[in-house]
Protein backbone atom coordinates (compact mmCIF):
# COMPACT_ATOMS: atom_id res chain seq x y z
CA UNK A 1 0.00 0.00 0.00
CA UNK A 2 1.75 3.26 -0.82
CA UNK A 3 2.07 5.49 2.33
CA UNK A 4 -0.14 9.01 2.49
CA UNK A 5 3.75 10.37 2.61
CA UNK A 6 4.29 9.73 -0.89
CA UNK A 7 1.66 11.97 -2.54
CA UNK A 8 2.12 14.97 -0.24
CA UNK A 9 6.24 14.65 -0.66
CA UNK A 10 5.66 14.13 -4.59
CA UNK A 11 3.11 17.74 -4.25
CA UNK A 12 5.91 19.52 -2.05
CA UNK A 13 8.58 18.99 -5.40
CA UNK A 14 5.78 19.71 -7.55
CA UNK A 15 5.46 22.54 -5.97
CA UNK A 16 9.00 23.83 -5.83
CA UNK A 17 9.89 22.67 -9.09
CA UNK A 18 7.08 24.72 -10.56
CA UNK A 19 8.23 27.76 -8.92
CA UNK A 20 11.57 27.22 -10.89
CA UNK A 21 9.32 27.06 -14.01
CA UNK A 22 8.01 30.30 -13.49
CA UNK A 23 11.13 31.59 -12.61
CA UNK A 24 12.37 30.46 -16.17
CA UNK A 25 9.67 31.75 -18.15
CA UNK A 26 9.40 34.93 -16.45
CA UNK A 27 12.92 35.78 -16.76
CA UNK A 28 14.74 33.79 -18.87
CA UNK A 29 14.12 35.69 -22.60
CA UNK A 30 12.81 32.61 -24.30
CA UNK A 31 13.19 34.32 -27.79
CA UNK A 32 16.96 34.93 -27.92
CA UNK A 33 17.77 31.42 -26.57
CA UNK A 34 15.12 30.05 -29.27
CA UNK A 35 16.92 32.90 -31.48
CA UNK A 36 20.30 31.90 -30.56
CA UNK A 37 20.06 27.78 -31.17
CA UNK A 38 19.86 28.30 -34.99
CA UNK A 39 23.25 29.59 -35.13
CA UNK A 40 24.90 26.64 -35.86
CA UNK A 41 27.88 25.15 -38.71
CA UNK A 42 26.97 22.09 -40.02
CA UNK A 43 29.74 19.11 -38.84
CA UNK A 44 31.55 16.67 -42.16
CA UNK A 45 34.70 15.81 -40.08
CA UNK A 46 34.53 14.30 -36.28
CA UNK A 47 35.46 16.60 -33.59
CA UNK A 48 36.48 14.65 -30.09
CA UNK A 49 33.01 15.65 -28.71
CA UNK A 50 31.17 13.71 -30.84
CA UNK A 51 33.50 10.72 -29.87
CA UNK A 52 33.23 11.46 -25.94
CA UNK A 53 29.74 11.44 -26.41
CA UNK A 54 29.28 8.16 -29.03
CA UNK A 55 31.12 6.14 -26.78
CA UNK A 56 29.50 7.38 -23.10
CA UNK A 57 25.93 6.37 -25.09
CA UNK A 58 28.20 2.99 -26.38
CA UNK A 59 29.69 2.29 -23.12
CA UNK A 60 26.34 2.83 -20.90
CA UNK A 61 24.46 0.68 -23.92
CA UNK A 62 27.33 -2.16 -22.87
CA UNK A 63 26.67 -1.21 -18.81
CA UNK A 64 23.04 -1.70 -19.53
CA UNK A 65 23.12 -4.80 -22.00
CA UNK A 66 25.35 -7.25 -20.55
CA UNK A 67 22.52 -8.26 -18.05
CA UNK A 68 19.41 -8.11 -20.51
CA UNK A 69 18.92 -11.98 -20.00
CA UNK A 70 18.59 -12.08 -16.01
CA UNK A 71 17.81 -8.46 -15.38
CA UNK A 72 15.05 -7.11 -14.68
CA UNK A 73 13.54 -9.95 -13.55
CA UNK A 74 10.56 -11.75 -14.56
CA UNK A 75 7.55 -9.07 -16.27
CA UNK A 76 4.00 -9.49 -17.48
CA UNK A 77 4.29 -7.35 -20.65
CA UNK A 78 7.15 -9.72 -21.47
CA UNK A 79 4.75 -12.96 -22.42
CA UNK A 80 1.77 -10.33 -23.75
CA UNK A 81 3.86 -9.89 -27.19
CA UNK A 82 6.54 -13.29 -27.10
CA UNK A 83 3.95 -15.87 -25.91
CA UNK A 84 2.26 -15.69 -29.68
CA UNK A 85 5.60 -15.30 -31.40
CA UNK A 86 6.74 -18.38 -29.89
CA UNK A 87 3.55 -20.33 -30.81
CA UNK A 88 4.10 -19.06 -34.16
CA UNK A 89 7.85 -19.82 -34.24
CA UNK A 90 7.43 -23.12 -33.17
CA UNK A 91 4.34 -23.77 -36.54
CA UNK A 92 1.80 -22.90 -34.73
CA UNK A 93 -0.85 -19.77 -35.17
CA UNK A 94 0.54 -16.17 -33.55
CA UNK A 95 -2.90 -16.03 -31.19
CA UNK A 96 -2.70 -15.76 -27.73
CA UNK A 97 -6.55 -16.06 -25.25
CA UNK A 98 -5.64 -13.34 -23.13
CA UNK A 99 -8.88 -13.23 -21.69
CA UNK A 100 -12.45 -15.69 -21.63
CA UNK A 101 -14.46 -12.36 -23.45
CA UNK A 102 -11.51 -11.58 -26.23
CA UNK A 103 -12.94 -11.63 -29.36
CA UNK A 104 -11.76 -14.00 -32.42
CA UNK A 105 -9.00 -14.91 -29.98
CA UNK A 106 -8.51 -18.23 -31.62
CA UNK A 107 -7.81 -16.52 -35.23
CA UNK A 108 -5.38 -13.23 -34.90
CA UNK A 109 -3.45 -11.46 -32.78
CA UNK A 110 -4.91 -8.17 -33.21
CA UNK A 111 -4.97 -6.42 -29.41
CA UNK A 112 -1.69 -3.83 -29.83
CA UNK A 113 0.06 -2.88 -32.74
CA UNK A 114 0.89 -6.20 -35.06
CA UNK A 115 3.96 -5.63 -36.01
CA UNK A 116 6.27 -6.37 -32.92
CA UNK A 117 4.86 -10.09 -32.46
CA UNK A 118 5.75 -10.36 -35.97
CA UNK A 119 9.55 -9.63 -35.52
CA UNK A 120 9.83 -11.64 -32.15
CA UNK A 121 8.42 -14.59 -34.72
CA UNK A 122 11.21 -14.37 -37.25
CA UNK A 123 13.69 -13.71 -34.71
CA UNK A 124 12.74 -16.47 -32.88
CA UNK A 125 12.63 -18.57 -35.84
CA UNK A 126 16.06 -17.78 -36.78
CA UNK A 127 17.97 -17.73 -33.06
CA UNK A 128 15.78 -19.71 -31.21
CA UNK A 129 13.52 -18.70 -28.29
CA UNK A 130 15.46 -16.31 -25.19
CA UNK A 131 14.64 -14.04 -22.83
CA UNK A 132 17.82 -11.82 -24.26
CA UNK A 133 15.91 -12.19 -27.63
CA UNK A 134 12.69 -10.84 -26.39
CA UNK A 135 13.84 -7.87 -25.10
CA UNK A 136 17.39 -7.14 -27.66
CA UNK A 137 14.72 -5.33 -30.44
CA UNK A 138 13.46 -2.76 -27.70
CA UNK A 139 16.91 -2.71 -26.38
CA UNK A 140 18.98 -1.95 -29.33
CA UNK A 141 16.49 0.21 -31.30
CA UNK A 142 16.50 2.44 -27.81
CA UNK A 143 19.55 2.45 -27.80
CA UNK A 144 20.09 3.26 -31.30
CA UNK A 145 17.86 6.16 -31.33
CA UNK A 146 20.12 8.04 -28.75
CA UNK A 147 22.95 7.44 -30.74
CA UNK A 148 21.03 8.32 -33.68
CA UNK A 149 20.22 11.69 -32.50
CA UNK A 150 23.65 12.30 -30.72
CA UNK A 151 24.95 12.55 -34.31
CA UNK A 152 22.41 14.04 -35.74
CA UNK A 153 22.75 17.61 -33.21
CA UNK A 154 26.47 17.27 -34.12
CA UNK A 155 25.43 17.19 -37.80
CA UNK A 156 23.92 20.07 -37.36
CA UNK A 157 26.49 21.90 -35.70
CA UNK A 158 25.40 21.19 -31.88
CA UNK A 159 28.39 20.52 -31.44
CA UNK A 160 28.31 20.35 -27.22
CA UNK A 161 24.49 19.86 -27.55
CA UNK A 162 25.10 16.12 -28.95
CA UNK A 163 27.66 15.30 -25.54
CA UNK A 164 24.53 16.96 -23.38
CA UNK A 165 21.97 14.43 -24.56
CA UNK A 166 24.48 11.80 -24.33
CA UNK A 167 24.97 13.03 -20.60
CA UNK A 168 21.13 13.53 -20.50
CA UNK A 169 19.90 10.43 -21.51
CA UNK A 170 22.34 7.88 -19.69
CA UNK A 171 20.36 9.42 -16.15
CA UNK A 172 17.08 9.35 -17.50
CA UNK A 173 14.43 6.64 -16.63
CA UNK A 174 14.07 5.71 -20.42
CA UNK A 175 17.39 3.47 -20.45
CA UNK A 176 15.59 1.36 -17.67
CA UNK A 177 12.31 1.12 -19.58
CA UNK A 178 13.60 -0.37 -22.55
CA UNK A 179 14.99 -3.38 -20.77
CA UNK A 180 11.67 -5.55 -21.43
CA UNK A 181 10.61 -7.59 -24.13
CA UNK A 182 8.46 -4.56 -25.77
CA UNK A 183 8.22 -2.39 -28.72
CA UNK A 184 9.55 1.07 -27.28
CA UNK A 185 12.66 1.59 -27.94
CA UNK A 186 11.90 0.29 -31.62
CA UNK A 187 9.10 2.75 -32.24
CA UNK A 188 11.72 5.74 -30.31
CA UNK A 189 14.35 4.88 -32.74
CA UNK A 190 11.47 5.31 -35.77
CA UNK A 191 10.73 8.57 -34.43
CA UNK A 192 14.21 10.15 -34.07
CA UNK A 193 14.41 9.01 -37.73
CA UNK A 194 11.52 10.88 -38.35
CA UNK A 195 12.77 14.09 -36.52
CA UNK A 196 15.41 13.66 -38.87
CA UNK A 197 13.38 13.75 -41.93
CA UNK A 198 10.54 16.37 -40.51
CA UNK A 199 14.60 18.42 -40.18
CA UNK A 200 14.93 18.17 -43.47
CA UNK A 201 11.78 18.78 -45.21
CA UNK A 202 11.23 21.92 -43.27
CA UNK A 203 14.78 23.22 -44.61
CA UNK A 204 14.46 21.68 -49.03
CA UNK A 205 10.04 21.41 -49.06
CA UNK A 206 11.11 17.96 -50.03
CA UNK A 207 7.61 16.03 -51.09
CA UNK A 208 10.06 12.56 -50.87
CA UNK A 209 11.55 13.60 -46.85
CA UNK A 210 7.61 14.07 -46.01
CA UNK A 211 6.27 10.40 -48.02
CA UNK A 212 8.89 8.86 -46.26
CA UNK A 213 8.41 10.85 -42.89
CA UNK A 214 4.49 9.11 -43.22
CA UNK A 215 5.81 5.25 -44.30
CA UNK A 216 7.81 5.54 -40.96
CA UNK A 217 4.76 7.16 -38.67
CA UNK A 218 2.54 4.24 -40.01
CA UNK A 219 5.34 1.74 -39.32
CA UNK A 220 5.81 3.42 -35.81
CA UNK A 221 1.97 3.15 -35.25
CA UNK A 222 2.09 -0.37 -36.20
CA UNK A 223 4.51 -1.00 -32.80
CA UNK A 224 2.67 1.01 -31.17
CA UNK A 225 -0.50 3.15 -31.92
CA UNK A 226 -0.43 5.62 -30.11
CA UNK A 227 2.54 6.74 -31.81
CA UNK A 228 -0.86 7.43 -34.33
CA UNK A 229 -0.49 10.97 -32.45
CA UNK A 230 3.02 12.06 -33.42
CA UNK A 231 2.00 11.67 -37.03
CA UNK A 232 -1.19 13.70 -37.23
CA UNK A 233 0.88 16.32 -35.18
CA UNK A 234 3.68 16.75 -37.31
CA UNK A 235 0.65 16.96 -40.64
CA UNK A 236 -0.66 19.40 -38.41
CA UNK A 237 2.29 21.70 -38.43
CA UNK A 238 2.99 20.57 -41.87
CA UNK A 239 -0.27 22.94 -42.94
CA UNK A 240 0.17 25.27 -39.99
CA UNK A 241 3.54 25.92 -41.76
CA UNK A 242 1.62 25.77 -44.99
CA UNK A 243 3.33 22.97 -46.53
CA UNK A 244 0.59 21.55 -48.36
CA UNK A 245 2.80 19.70 -50.73
CA UNK A 246 4.52 18.12 -48.00
CA UNK A 247 1.23 17.53 -45.67
CA UNK A 248 -0.07 15.56 -48.94
CA UNK A 249 2.80 13.53 -49.22
CA UNK A 250 3.00 12.80 -45.40
CA UNK A 251 -0.86 11.08 -45.82
CA UNK A 252 0.72 9.63 -48.89
CA UNK A 253 3.18 7.82 -46.91
CA UNK A 254 0.66 6.81 -43.66
CA UNK A 255 -1.42 5.27 -46.50
CA UNK A 256 1.13 2.46 -47.20
CA UNK A 257 0.99 1.31 -44.56
CA UNK A 258 -3.13 -0.08 -44.76
CA UNK A 259 -2.12 -2.56 -46.65
CA UNK A 260 0.97 -3.57 -44.43
CA UNK A 261 -1.40 -3.90 -41.77
CA UNK A 262 -4.14 -5.53 -43.73
CA UNK A 263 -1.40 -8.12 -43.75
CA UNK A 264 -0.22 -8.48 -40.91
CA UNK A 265 -4.13 -8.98 -39.89
CA UNK A 266 -3.84 -12.00 -42.07
CA UNK A 267 -6.33 -10.07 -43.95
CA UNK A 268 -9.11 -10.92 -41.37
CA UNK A 269 -10.13 -6.84 -41.38
CA UNK A 270 -13.23 -6.73 -39.38
CA UNK A 271 -11.75 -9.75 -36.81
CA UNK A 272 -9.05 -7.14 -36.30
CA UNK A 273 -10.84 -4.24 -36.26
CA UNK A 274 -12.83 -5.92 -33.22
CA UNK A 275 -10.22 -7.70 -31.19
CA UNK A 276 -8.48 -3.83 -31.00
CA UNK A 277 -11.31 -2.10 -30.27
CA UNK A 278 -12.25 -4.69 -27.32
CA UNK A 279 -8.68 -4.84 -26.24
CA UNK A 280 -8.49 -0.71 -25.89
CA UNK A 281 -11.87 -0.66 -24.14
CA UNK A 282 -10.49 -2.88 -21.77
CA UNK A 283 -6.88 -0.91 -20.98
CA UNK A 284 -9.18 2.44 -20.83
CA UNK A 285 -11.13 0.99 -18.18
CA UNK A 286 -8.27 -0.35 -15.89
CA UNK A 287 -5.93 2.87 -16.21
CA UNK A 288 -8.99 5.18 -15.67
CA UNK A 289 -8.96 4.27 -12.00
CA UNK A 290 -5.08 4.87 -11.67
CA UNK A 291 -3.35 8.38 -11.58
CA UNK A 292 -0.36 10.74 -12.94
CA UNK A 293 0.58 10.83 -9.27
CA UNK A 294 0.60 7.03 -8.97
CA UNK A 295 3.61 6.54 -11.42
CA UNK A 296 4.83 9.51 -10.26
CA UNK A 297 5.76 7.42 -6.79
CA UNK A 298 6.11 4.12 -8.92
CA UNK A 299 9.79 6.33 -10.38
CA UNK A 300 11.18 6.64 -6.78
CA UNK A 301 14.52 8.70 -7.47
CA UNK A 302 13.75 9.64 -10.94
CA UNK A 303 10.24 11.46 -10.29
CA UNK A 304 11.90 14.33 -9.67
CA UNK A 305 13.51 14.61 -13.35
CA UNK A 306 10.82 13.45 -15.09
CA UNK A 307 8.61 15.95 -13.33
CA UNK A 308 11.28 18.85 -14.32
CA UNK A 309 11.00 17.18 -17.59
CA UNK A 310 7.04 17.72 -17.72
CA UNK A 311 7.99 21.33 -16.99
CA UNK A 312 10.41 21.78 -19.84
CA UNK A 313 7.97 20.38 -21.72
CA UNK A 314 5.38 22.95 -20.83
CA UNK A 315 7.88 25.74 -20.84
CA UNK A 316 8.77 24.52 -24.18
CA UNK A 317 5.66 24.40 -25.72
CA UNK A 318 4.36 27.49 -24.60
CA UNK A 319 7.63 29.70 -25.62
CA UNK A 320 6.99 27.96 -29.00
CA UNK A 321 3.65 28.87 -29.61
CA UNK A 322 4.04 32.01 -28.22
CA UNK A 323 6.92 32.90 -31.30
CA UNK A 324 5.06 31.04 -33.56
CA UNK A 325 2.11 33.43 -33.13
CA UNK A 326 3.86 36.26 -32.56
CA UNK A 327 5.97 36.39 -35.41
CA UNK A 328 4.70 33.99 -37.63
CA UNK A 329 5.56 31.38 -40.02
CA UNK A 330 9.17 32.38 -41.22
CA UNK A 331 10.15 32.87 -37.37
CA UNK A 332 10.09 28.88 -36.96
CA UNK A 333 11.65 27.82 -40.21
CA UNK A 334 15.38 29.09 -39.52
CA UNK A 335 15.19 26.85 -36.45
CA UNK A 336 13.32 23.57 -37.08
CA UNK A 337 14.77 21.37 -34.43
CA UNK A 338 13.09 23.39 -31.69
CA UNK A 339 9.81 23.20 -33.49
CA UNK A 340 9.99 19.49 -34.02
CA UNK A 341 11.26 19.35 -30.53
CA UNK A 342 8.05 21.18 -29.67
CA UNK A 343 5.61 19.67 -31.80
CA UNK A 344 7.15 16.19 -30.64
CA UNK A 345 6.61 16.89 -26.88
CA UNK A 346 3.40 18.13 -27.31
CA UNK A 347 2.69 14.53 -29.35
CA UNK A 348 4.12 13.28 -26.00
CA UNK A 349 2.09 13.92 -23.26
CA UNK A 350 -0.91 12.88 -23.88
CA UNK A 351 0.58 9.48 -24.08
CA UNK A 352 2.17 10.19 -21.09
CA UNK A 353 -1.06 10.97 -19.45
CA UNK A 354 -3.33 8.54 -20.86
CA UNK A 355 -1.25 5.75 -19.67
CA UNK A 356 -0.29 7.18 -16.67
CA UNK A 357 0.44 3.57 -14.68
CA UNK A 358 3.15 2.82 -16.91
CA UNK A 359 7.00 4.00 -16.65
CA UNK A 360 7.67 2.68 -19.54
CA UNK A 361 5.97 5.32 -21.48
CA UNK A 362 8.47 7.80 -20.69
CA UNK A 363 10.49 6.63 -23.61
CA UNK A 364 8.45 8.26 -25.59
CA UNK A 365 8.36 11.37 -23.92
CA UNK A 366 11.67 12.52 -22.34
CA UNK A 367 13.58 12.34 -25.33
CA UNK A 368 12.06 15.81 -26.82
CA UNK A 369 12.46 17.88 -24.21
CA UNK A 370 16.39 16.78 -23.67
CA UNK A 371 16.94 17.54 -26.92
CA UNK A 372 15.23 21.22 -26.15
CA UNK A 373 18.06 21.45 -22.85
CA UNK A 374 20.55 20.43 -25.11
CA UNK A 375 21.00 22.61 -27.32
CA UNK A 376 19.91 25.34 -24.45
CA UNK A 377 22.69 24.64 -23.07
CA UNK A 378 25.32 25.24 -26.03
CA UNK A 379 23.82 28.54 -26.49
CA UNK A 380 22.83 30.05 -22.69
CA UNK A 381 24.14 27.85 -19.99
CA UNK A 382 26.34 30.59 -19.48
CA UNK A 383 24.52 33.20 -19.14
CA UNK A 384 21.82 31.68 -16.93
CA UNK A 385 24.33 29.07 -14.49
CA UNK A 386 21.99 28.74 -11.58
CA UNK A 387 19.25 27.13 -14.04
CA UNK A 388 21.95 24.97 -15.44
CA UNK A 389 23.27 23.95 -12.16
CA UNK A 390 19.58 23.62 -10.67
CA UNK A 391 18.73 20.99 -13.63
CA UNK A 392 21.89 18.81 -13.29
CA UNK A 393 21.72 18.80 -9.78
CA UNK A 394 18.19 16.99 -10.66
CA UNK A 395 19.47 15.08 -13.28
CA UNK A 396 21.70 13.50 -10.48
CA UNK A 397 18.67 11.75 -8.43
CA UNK A 398 17.77 10.07 -11.46
CA UNK A 399 21.14 9.19 -12.53
CA UNK A 400 21.30 7.85 -9.16
CA UNK A 401 18.93 5.38 -9.35
CA UNK A 402 19.64 3.93 -12.69
CA UNK A 403 23.32 3.68 -10.83
CA UNK A 404 21.81 1.60 -8.04
CA UNK A 405 19.63 -0.55 -10.77
CA UNK A 406 23.17 -1.27 -12.36
CA UNK A 407 25.03 -2.39 -9.19
CA UNK A 408 22.00 -4.61 -8.42
CA UNK A 409 22.35 -6.45 -11.95
CA UNK A 410 25.77 -6.81 -11.07
CA UNK A 411 25.95 -7.68 -7.69
CA UNK A 412 23.73 -10.77 -8.19
CA UNK A 413 24.13 -11.08 -12.23
CA UNK A 414 25.06 -15.30 -11.57
CA UNK A 415 22.32 -15.88 -9.20
CA UNK A 416 19.72 -14.23 -11.82
CA UNK A 417 20.17 -16.78 -14.19
CA UNK A 418 17.23 -19.11 -15.04
CA UNK A 419 19.32 -22.74 -14.25
CA UNK A 420 17.58 -23.36 -10.59
CA UNK A 421 14.31 -22.66 -11.99
CA UNK A 422 14.50 -24.46 -14.57
CA UNK A 423 16.35 -27.50 -12.21
CA UNK A 424 13.23 -27.20 -10.12
CA UNK A 425 10.51 -27.93 -13.76
CA UNK A 426 12.92 -30.34 -14.79
CA UNK A 427 13.78 -33.05 -11.81
CA UNK A 428 9.48 -32.16 -10.43
CA UNK A 429 7.53 -32.36 -13.56
CA UNK A 430 7.81 -35.02 -15.95
CA UNK A 431 8.52 -33.94 -19.66
CA UNK A 432 5.61 -35.18 -21.28
CA UNK A 433 3.13 -33.09 -18.71
CA UNK A 434 1.77 -29.84 -19.60
CA UNK A 435 2.38 -27.29 -17.70
CA UNK A 436 0.33 -24.25 -16.90
CA UNK A 437 2.32 -21.01 -15.99
CA UNK A 438 1.50 -17.51 -14.80
CA UNK A 439 2.36 -14.71 -17.53
CA UNK A 440 5.46 -13.18 -15.93
CA UNK A 441 6.60 -16.92 -16.08
CA UNK A 442 6.13 -17.66 -19.51
CA UNK A 443 9.30 -18.16 -20.66
CA UNK A 444 10.28 -21.42 -17.86
CA UNK A 445 9.22 -23.94 -19.38
CA UNK A 446 10.56 -23.25 -22.91
CA UNK A 447 13.94 -22.77 -21.43
CA UNK A 448 13.08 -25.81 -19.70
CA UNK A 449 12.85 -27.73 -23.06
CA UNK A 450 9.47 -28.54 -21.98
CA UNK A 451 7.64 -27.79 -25.28
CA UNK A 452 4.25 -28.93 -23.67
CA UNK A 453 3.12 -25.49 -21.84
CA UNK A 454 0.53 -23.03 -21.94
CA UNK A 455 -0.38 -20.01 -20.12
CA UNK A 456 -2.99 -18.58 -18.15
CA UNK A 457 -5.16 -15.45 -19.50
CA UNK A 458 -3.18 -12.26 -19.91
CA UNK A 459 -5.42 -10.49 -17.74
CA UNK A 460 -6.62 -11.25 -14.14
CA UNK A 461 -9.53 -13.63 -14.38
CA UNK A 462 -9.49 -16.53 -11.89
CA UNK A 463 -9.82 -19.28 -14.44
CA UNK A 464 -10.16 -23.31 -14.17
CA UNK A 465 -7.12 -24.70 -15.12
CA UNK A 466 -7.44 -28.63 -16.72
CA UNK A 467 -7.11 -30.76 -14.02
CA UNK A 468 -4.15 -32.90 -14.77
CA UNK A 469 -2.03 -29.89 -15.60
CA UNK A 470 0.87 -28.80 -13.50
CA UNK A 471 0.73 -25.56 -12.34
CA UNK A 472 4.22 -22.77 -12.39
CA UNK A 473 3.14 -19.58 -10.60
CA UNK A 474 4.42 -17.03 -8.08
CA UNK A 475 3.54 -17.46 -4.92
CA UNK A 476 1.71 -14.10 -4.89
CA UNK A 477 -0.04 -16.05 -6.58
CA UNK A 478 -0.80 -18.72 -4.69
CA UNK A 479 -1.45 -16.82 -1.59
CA UNK A 480 -3.99 -14.55 -2.82
CA UNK A 481 -5.73 -16.37 -6.40
CA UNK A 482 -5.96 -13.60 -9.11
CA UNK A 483 -5.31 -15.99 -12.68
CA UNK A 484 -6.41 -18.84 -10.91
CA UNK A 485 -9.95 -20.13 -9.42
CA UNK A 486 -9.01 -21.01 -5.66
CA UNK A 487 -11.00 -24.22 -6.07
CA UNK A 488 -8.10 -25.54 -8.83
CA UNK A 489 -5.37 -25.23 -6.09
CA UNK A 490 -7.37 -27.39 -3.63
CA UNK A 491 -6.67 -30.68 -4.29
CA UNK A 492 -3.24 -30.15 -5.37
CA UNK A 493 0.05 -31.02 -3.70
CA UNK A 494 2.75 -28.34 -3.02
CA UNK A 495 5.61 -29.58 -5.41
CA UNK A 496 8.09 -26.51 -4.33
CA UNK A 497 7.83 -23.19 -2.80
CA UNK A 498 10.90 -20.94 -2.18
CA UNK A 499 12.85 -18.81 -4.29
CA UNK A 500 13.24 -19.03 -8.33
CA UNK A 501 16.78 -17.25 -7.62
CA UNK A 502 18.24 -18.18 -4.53
CA UNK A 503 20.72 -16.21 -2.85
CA UNK A 504 19.59 -12.88 -4.55
CA UNK A 505 18.42 -10.46 -1.78
CA UNK A 506 15.56 -8.83 -2.61
CA UNK A 507 15.42 -10.57 -6.20
CA UNK A 508 14.48 -14.10 -5.00
CA UNK A 509 11.26 -13.85 -6.57
CA UNK A 510 9.39 -16.60 -4.40
CA UNK A 511 7.54 -19.11 -7.04
CA UNK A 512 5.18 -21.72 -6.44
CA UNK A 513 4.99 -25.32 -8.09
CA UNK A 514 1.48 -27.30 -7.76
CA UNK A 515 0.89 -31.02 -8.92
CA UNK A 516 -2.29 -32.02 -11.21
CA UNK A 517 -5.03 -32.59 -9.34
CA UNK A 518 -5.23 -35.97 -6.98
CA UNK A 519 -8.25 -38.24 -7.38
Amino acid sequence: MISWRYPLAVLFSCRHLASLCLLWVVVVPTEDMLTNSSLHTPHRRATPLLWIAVSIVLVAALAYGFSLGHYPTFYIDDAFFAYPAIKASLGGSLTYQVSSSAPYAQELWAYHGPLFPHILTVLFRIFGFSATASRLPNFVGGWLAALVMVVFLWRRGYTFACLVLAVLWCGDRAPQEIMYGRMDGLALLLLVLNFGLLTKCLERGSTVFACAAGLLYGLTSLLNPLCAVFGLTSMLLLILMRRIRETIGCAIGLLLNIPILFGLWEFHVHDGIAQFLWHAHRLQNETALHSFIHMVVVLRWSRYWFLLMVICAVWLIAATGRRFVRDGIQSQESRPEFVLAAAFTLSALPIIFRASTHPYYIVYFSMWPMIALALLFQTAWRKYRVIAITIILVWCSSAAWNGLRLREAVKYYRGLNNDALVSIINTRIPADQEIVATPELYAIPLEANHSNFDLTAWFPERQDICHVCYLLMTEQEYKDASYVARPNMAKRSLLYSGPAFPGTGPLQYPIVVLSPESP
